[in-house]
Parts: structure tokens; C-alpha cells; sequence
């Protein structure tokens, strides 16, 4: 994957903002827990289809705001999460709406939408 580009948003399954810097295959991603923890992970990225897949190698949490708090309890499901895919879909220019099955069945879905920017792959 020959791109460079970033997503940004806010997400809920913990409350967070979400920054993803996506380079040639490689991304890095912070999550910044309502709490103030906060967790990057990084790993190798794909697309195609309109979906991006990751594969996560290292996560580590840089910021422990206070230990177990709902939030952080909440974001080790997701640190535990090592595969995952999310679906894209354009909304606007510089926005994208992005669609993942939730790691507790019982949630779903979660659609959210993101600004992108920079050099990404065409989405439908």
C-alpha cells in the first residue's frame, strides 16, 4: 500500500479520539481515553475493497490516567484486538465514514465519521 495519509475522530466502546497516520503499509494509531489514558499501536495496514485492515504487532500505553477506570477496563478489550478491519465510505471531501464490528458482540456496529487527509487510496 503506497499511501500516506491520516484519519482523525472521536469514538465511543471507550469514549476516545482516535488518530491513525497510515505510511506505505505501516500505520500508528493513538487512542486518547475521556480519562486522558493513553494507548499507540502500530503494525502493518492493507486495502482494498473499500476496508482497511490492521494487524497490530506493538501496543503500548504511554498514559495511565488513574488504574481501572470504566474507560481503561473497557479499551483492554480493544488493546487485546490484534486483527480487525474498518469499512470506509466517502461523505465529503476530506470525510469518510467509518463502520467496525465492535470486539463485544452485544455492541454491534459503530459508524463514525473522520476527516482524512493526505494521499489515500480511492473510496467509494
Amino acid at each position: 500500500m503506497g499511501y500516506k495519509f491520516t484519519l482523525e475522530s472521536h469514538l465511543a466502546n471507550p469514549e476516545r479520539s482516535l488518530h491513525v497516520y497510515i505510511n506505505n503499509g505501516v500505520f500508528t494509531f493513538v487512542n486518547t481515553l475521556s480519562d486522558g489514558t493513553t494507548r499507540k499501536s502500530s503494525g502493518i495496514v492493507g486495502f482494498t475493497h473499500n476496508t482497511l485492515y490492521f494487524l497490530i504487532w506493538d501496543s503500548t500505553y504511554l498514559h495511565v490516567s488513574e488504574h481501572l477506570t470504566p474507560q481503561l477496563r473497557r479499551d483492554l478489550i480493544n488493546a487485546n484486538n490484534r486483527l480487525f478491519d474498518i469499512r470506509l465510505e466517502t461523505k465529503s471531501e476530506g470525510e469518510v465514514l467509518m463502520s467496525f464490528d465492535e470486539e463485544l458482540k452485544f455492541e454491534r456496529v459503530q459508524t463514525q465519521l473522520a476527516k482524512i487527509k493526505g494521499s489515500y487510496p480511492e473510496i467509494h
